[in-house]
């Protein structure tokens, strides 16, 4: 992973930031099925197989923060690019998939007095399928359990709503919140 920041403040009560983050996996999972035959293990090539997963995650965001009075904001933005090779190299079928995406973000807090305050934020996310969901090959873990992956999934992308309260007394603090996610692409 590799990552760049910078923040410049500006004047007493604001600040602008910028950066770039790159996230780079690469892994390889080789399962073998193998059964008992007249005191044998013997491997079972219908479910052995090789599969290569390689994740390579770009991210450019830019967002700036100030407080004026009781009121504090942060607006962002985030774009990200995807390009992912999801090979199941057994049955030698390669897929690629590549798409880019835009996330913006706000938070914004008023003090009602120095000991309540309330928050309300909106982000969108990202969530996307790892190598074993991905993976079309069957994997057995027993012979009830048999397991196969999709390799068209797409990730899953959330628009993400909170609102929240904090009241602080002199020893207790309380903090409640409600939030409300819509997502596409959902996946179990």
């Amino acid at each position: 992973m590799y990552q760049l920041d910078y923040v410049l403040p500006i004047k007493k009560n604001s600040r602008f930031e910028a950066g770039y983050r790159g996230s780079f996996l690469n892994s390889e999972r080789d399962f073998r099925y193998e059964k008992l035959i007249d005191n044998e293990w013997l491997n079972q090539s219908d479910f052995t197989n090789v599969f290569e997963y390689i994740e390579r995650v770009n991210a450019l965001y830019t967002q700036f923060g100030s407080k004026i009075k009781k009121f504090n904001y942060l607006l962002g933005l985030r774009w990200e690019g995807s390009d992912i090779d999801v090979n199941q190299l057994t049955s030698n079928e390669l897929k690629n998939k590549r798409y880019n995406n835009f996330f913006p973000s706000a938070f914004l807090n008023y003090e009602l007095d120095e000991n309540l305050g309330l928050s309300l934020s909106y982000s969108r996310r990202i969530q996307r399928p790892r190598g074993r969901q991905l993976n079309p090959f069957s994997e057995i873990s027993s012979i009830y359990n048999i397991f196969r992956g999709n390799p068209d999934m797409d990730p899953v992308l959330t628009h993400a709503i909170d609102l929240g309260i904090l009241k602080r007394w002199e020893l207790v603090t309380f903090s409640a919140s409600t939030y409300y996610n819509l997502s596409s692409n959902a996946f179990q």
